[in-house]
């Protein structure tokens, strides 16, 4: 997976997500793609995404709590 491809399943997560629910499906996000985002810059891909700069710390706990967690629907 590439930055820029990172970078938009972020910000599709976070847009389609249900009001009150953003930030969960940015953990979501963390989460779902843990393995692929290893070999990314978090920085880059959630400045790529448009989303601030901040959520960087949010999609870093998605992913550590990858090894936790499976995805229900």
């Amino acid at each position: 997976m590439e930055t820029t491809e990172a970078a938009n399943i972020l910000l599709g997560m976070y847009r389609w997500a249900p009001e009150g629910e953003k930030l969960t499906h940015i953990h979501l996000f963390g989460i779902k793609y843990a393995r692929e985002l290893e070999s990314l810059s978090l920085s880059d891909v959630v400045a790529q995404s448009g989303l601030p700069i901040s959520y960087v710390t949010e999609v870093n706990k998605g992913k550590n709590l990858a090894k936790y967690v499976t995805v229900n629907k």
